[in-house]
């Protein structure tokens, strides 16, 4: 957003100076060429290995990123056994069984 912020007031200037239609086309043939050099982009989603002429893939290849940490040991935990809680409606109290 910053450079036509800046680049405004010499443009105003280049219209005053050659003209709104020379400046316009001018413009226009920028953007045309813009959008023309856009076929030569690498398009990742179409390479399913890093190609060897782009820096930032080979920079990615060469870095990996770090493997994930793995917990060789990991702590036992207490075995808990399972109750069950009865009631006897006779004598009115309860009750825990284990399996």
């Amino acid at each position: 957003m910053m450079p036509p912020f800046l680049l405004s007031p010499l443009v105003g200037k280049l219209v005053d100076v050659v003209g709104f239609e020379k400046v316009s086309l001018a413009t226009c043939a920028l953007m045309l060429f813009c959008g023309v050099l856009t076929f030569w982009l690498d398009e990742p989603r179409h390479e399913p290995t890093p190609s060897v002429g782009s820096p930032r893939r080979v920079a990615a290849a060469a870095n990996p990123p770090p493997p994930e940490p793995r917990i060789l040991n990991p702590e036992p935990r207490p075995l808990s056994m399972p109750t069950l809680s009865c009631f006897s409606p006779r004598s009115g109290t309860a009750r825990s069984i284990s399996c």
